[in-house]
């Protein structure tokens, strides 16, 4: 892996849409009921962004695929089988980074994670005094497509040009502080709750939503995820309209 394409790609519009795009295909898979095709391409696609070192891409797409076939009432051993692939792309991602990594790593693959993670914590922490108490940068953290993370690096640290993740917490905080916080997650709430009520019509857009709030936890919600979350959901109701 070129580790500068990796780089160049990370913020680039072309991740956002590639990303964007293999949803809609599953989307079709599952909407098709054609199972087999949905496990398959998730595979391939969750196995093919994992070797960029990207970790978002691949637990959307397995976690998203293993959420669906559990609404749809599929076989809890298989999909017992496929949440044990889950952390095959983080050993994936760890092997990818610090092989191809410029920096020189003194922990092994199965320590990146737990490293990124203590990592993210200490971000948001720095950023809170930065935001507080009604935060700085204006919607930019959230909304600054595609590179809403490295506005938080920017602003927090003065550094250019790096992605850094602050938590769930973190863009919210940044863009409108703690008022900014309970607006935010009482947004969520309200599009948790109409995505739990199309979840009956529609699995796959309930599935993706709960996937990104999940891995969203330790990057943010940001701008990219809420369009493909818009379209993917444009798309469901377009396609259900045409079917009554």
């Amino acid at each position: 892996m070129d580790w500068n394409l990796r780089l160049s790609t990370s913020t680039s519009p072309i991740r956002m849409v590639s990303l964007m795009l293999i949803l809609l295909g599953l989307y079709y898979f599952s909407v098709r009921g054609e199972r087999k095709k949905e496990i398959v391409w998730t595979l391939v696609a969750a196995t093919s962004t994992s070797l960029f070192g990207f970790r978002l891409e691949p637990l959307v797409l397995l976690m998203a695929l293993v959420i669906d076939l559990y609404l749809s009432g599929e076989d809890l051993r298989n999909i017992s089988i496929l949440c044990l692939l889950i952390p095959l792309p983080i050993v994936l991602i760890g092997y990818s980074v610090i092989s191809h990594s410029p920096q020189e790593w003194n922990i092994g693959v199965l320590g990146l994670p737990i490293y990124r993670s203590a990592h993210t914590l200490w971000v948001f922490s720095e950023s809170i005094g930065v935001s507080w108490p009604y935060g700085s940068t204006m919607g930019k953290a959230i909304f600054s497509m595609p590179r809403a993370r490295e506005v938080v690096s920017e602003v927090v640290f003065g550094q250019e040009g790096i992605s850094l993740t602050s938590t769930i917490f973190g863009p919210p905080m940044l863009d409108f502080g703690v008022p900014g916080l309970f607006s935010f997650f009482a947004i969520l709430g309200i599009l948790s709750s109409v995505a739990k009520s199309r979840s009956k019509l529609d699995r796959y857009p309930y599935s993706v939503f709960l996937s990104f709030l999940a891995v969203g936890v330790e990057t943010g919600i940001e701008g990219s995820m809420l369009t493909i979350l818009v379209t993917l959901s444009y798309v469901s109701w377009r396609v259900r309209d045409e079917e009554v």
